[in-house]
């Protein structure tokens, strides 16, 4: 009896303890599973943040292609415009011209008309004409017209423009292919072919954009102190440029990435004054708070 009643306790106690282990094991395989589904967490979280930075890649792609499309049309209105200004000068010119033919016309007729009259018919019926010549005419308009002839073909501003893209018709090709450089991350051969673009055009109609791009150029290689003084051109050189909005948010980013936190607080502030609800003060805005909360 006693042996029956220790065979029985010794059983109890050896399933006691393959439960404990069996148990133990349990959690071991538990805490295993645990730390692979936080590793899968983790893969899954940088995947997409990959596939984020791929769909920004072609925001930024597409906005390229606008700004692309944005200079051709440009090009187009510029054009079309340096159109209707030749023909509104021809038109001016010719206006003068036949108004000055009209007055020599009528000055020589009335001439006529004095010289036959008095042959043809008694005094009494001359001396009508005679007053006629009032020629209101013969002080001439034409002196008044004369310095309307001078301003309208002085325009320098105009001349000079239109000269400039006239005798360079490659410069939209150059553009285009410095930019596509720029597009396909050869972003070295972009740097050369803008900066020789600029040699070449320097006062072209693409000159803006192009100081604008090598800047941008500099920017994406990391070379932030020289895309800074790039940035500062395009804003001195060409303060009229749509590009320099632009440009001043770029430079606020170089001196964020060159940590010289009061050039980039006083460059954003000074965005978010000068462009009030536009995406590049959001953007300023967006920066300035990111520089609050790192303590700079």
């Amino acid at each position: 009896m006693n042996k029956i009643l220790l065979f029985t306790t010794l059983f109890a106690l050896q399933i006691n303890v393959l439960h404990a282990a069996n148990q133990k094991k349990l959690e071991t395989n538990l805490n295993v599973l645990a730390v692979q589904v936080k590793k899968l967490d983790r893969r899954l979280a940088k995947i997409e943040k990959l596939l984020n930075n791929k769909i920004l890649i072609e925001t930024v792609g597409r906005l390229d292609d606008l700004q692309s499309e944005l200079n051709e049309i440009r090009d187009d209105v510029e054009t079309m415009g340096y159109k209707v200004q030749s023909a509104s000068k021809r038109n001016t010119n010719y206006f003068i011209d036949t108004d000055r033919r009209i007055n020599e016309l009528e000055t020589g007729g009335v001439k006529q008309t004095i010289q036959v009259a008095p042959a043809a018919i008694a005094p009494v019926v001359i001396k009508p004409p005679v007053t006629q010549p009032k020629v209101i005419v013969a002080p001439v308009e034409v002196e008044p017209i004369k310095p309307a002839v001078t301003a309208v073909v002085v325009k320098p501003t105009i001349v000079r423009n239109t000269q400039s893209t006239e005798f360079k018709p490659n410069e939209r090709e150059d553009y285009m292919e410095s930019f596509n450089f720029l597009k396909q991350g050869r972003y070295k051969k972009s740097l050369k072919a803008f900066t020789l673009f600029l040699k070449k055009y320097p006062s072209g109609r693409y000159a803006d954009n192009a100081q604008y791009w090598l800047a941008e150029s500099n920017y994406v290689s990391r070379f932030f102190n020289t895309a800074i003084l790039e940035f500062n051109k395009v804003i001195t050189l060409y303060p009229s440029s749509p590009k320099v909005a632009d440009a001043r948010l770029k430079l606020g980013y170089c001196y964020y990435e060159t940590k010289k936190w009061d050039q980039a607080k006083n460059n954003f502030k000074t965005i978010i004054v000068d462009y009030p609800n536009t995406s590049n003060s959001r953007l300023a805005e967006r920066r300035l708070k990111q520089i609050e909360q790192e303590g700079h």
